[in-house]
């Protein structure tokens, strides 16, 4: 089934050797894939990469009935190899921009733009190249250039995200796939699956809507998708709709690590994405779900956040969100939200790991590219990496916060402490009721903000 407003959307992969050296390798190739996967018919989906230069590592291309584009799209993300030896991002985006030209005018354009470090060789990325259109930058991790990303983001008019680590991938994903005024966010949540799980994600779908998406990602690619009863180190994902009924319906596509299902005319109320677990290690799991009304029919419920891009540390971060229906103001609904900030900043790290720092010898070709404040980052970079799995040198926490609805119908907090420079997430889960359709509705937002020393 098409979407009333199809995407153009292009991610722009970082293929360099931090990339390996990071860990990130095999869950950006997981949630990359995925994202693709959730492309619709008449979508355009495309795929640009980059290390010393970029590249096309898939044409853009017309998503068919059959979704076939997105499969070959995903194995040719399956194909890339992370191992260049420096960050071009300015390469990457030139090489996504030149893409577009074969994309109708009109249609509601995107890249998607990832890496885990600094600009460090090639083609500075800003000035943007012309006829860029709204970039979508994430940081991935600590060690990222944060500051040129949020730049990269605000200066195309686009949205700056952080994944604080790399499992966050996939939630920025889902809420990036949301951009389009077509498509609905009801459900994007990670859960952590220990062996022999059993866990329920819930997801609203609302009145009116023609097709409901739901997926769930995986941190582990070797461990395949069963459709009942899982096995030995196999996952099973079944869908609950309202009545209760268990379903089991073939995947609209499925991947190393990853399962679609779209289903048409899905029955209004509280569905259940159901995950069945029998593997032997923790396993992250993202489960997300979207609704689309090509008719027109659904009800236009709207959630507005409201964050500075930007802040200075001390500052209060102020926060507000709005929901609408039809355009007017609603009220009654539950805001769940979840702040991740980070508990120390790279300039305090700088100082309190100093004495670590000046004993870490960057590899020849890394030290031939940084000098100054550039290799005390690089030496960071290296020094966090080999702490873990064990110490997170960097690490983020994690708090709940209440919203309090003010008597122009907006929900508000501030947060005070905003002491450590970097970067802040906010995820919003809302449940409510349309007065409209007497029915449920869900919606989740997820949104960063720069933390500037």
């Amino acid at each position: 089934m098409p979407t009333s407003v199809p995407v153009v959307a292009i991610p722009i992969v970082d293929t360099s050797a931090s990339m390996s050296q990071s860990g990130y390798v095999a869950i950006t190739v997981i949630d990359t894939s995925a994202f693709l996967s959730n492309a619709l018919q008449g979508d355009y989906i495309g795929v640009a990469s980059y290390d010393t230069g970029g590249r096309v590592t898939y044409g853009l291309s017309l998503v068919d009935s059959n979704l076939s584009q997105a499969t070959a799209a995903a194995n040719a993300v399956r194909a890339l190899s992370f191992n260049g030896s420096c960050t071009n991002m300015g390469g990457g985006l030139q090489t996504a921009v030149s893409m577009l030209s074969g994309a109708p005018s009109g249609l509601n354009k995107g890249l998607v733009l990832l890496s885990d470090g600094y600009q460090n060789c090639g083609t500075n990325p800003i000035p943007l190249p012309a006829g860029c259109p709204p970039v979508y930058a994430c940081a991935m991790g600590p060690n990222s250039d944060q500051n040129l990303m949020q730049q990269i983001s605000s200066q195309s008019h686009g949205t700056y995200y952080y994944a604080p680590y790399v499992y966050n991938m996939m939630q920025i994903y889902n809420q990036i796939r949301a951009q389009s005024p077509s498509t609905t966010l009801t459900a994007n949540q990670y859960k952590n699956a220990v062996p022999y799980d059993f866990l329920l994600i819930p997801a609203t779908i609302s009145a009116g809507n023609d097709l409901g998406q739901f997926s769930v990602v995986w941190s582990d690619a070797s461990i395949p998708y069963v459709n009942g009863q899982p096995g030995m180190n196999q996952i099973s994902v079944t869908l609950v709709n309202p009545a209760g009924q268990v379903l089991t319906p073939s995947p609209t596509l499925q991947g190393g690590g990853y399962v679609v299902f779209n289903i048409p005319n899905p029955a209004v109320g509280q569905w259940y994405i159901q995950i069945e677990y029998g593997g032997t290690q923790p396993q992250g799991l993202t489960g997300g779900a979207f609704e689309f009304s090509p008719s027109g029919n659904a009800a236009m419920i709207e959630m507005h956040a409201e964050v500075p891009q930007t802040i200075k540390a001390g500052s209060t971060l102020p926060v507000s969100v709005s929901l609408t229906e039809d355009g007017k103001p609603m009220s009654g609904q539950v805001i769940h939200t979840t702040l991740t900030k980070p508990s120390i900043s790279i300039r305090n790290a700088l100082s309190q790991y100093a004495h670590l720092i000046n004993n870490v010898v960057l590899p020849e070709d890394v030290a031939d590219r940084v000098s100054g404040d550039r290799a005390d980052l690089a030496k960071l970079a290296y020094l966090h990496n080999a702490h873990l799995p064990t110490v997170d040198l960097l690490p983020h926490v994690k708090q709940s916060l209440f919203m309090a609805q003010g008597s122009d119908g907006k929900y508000m907090l501030s947060i005070p402490d905003t002491a450590q420079a970097g970067s802040y997430n906010l995820q919003f889960e809302v449940t409510g009721v349309s007065a409209k359709s007497g029915t449920p509705f869900s919606r989740s937002h997820l949104v960063s903000v720069l933390v500037t020393d």
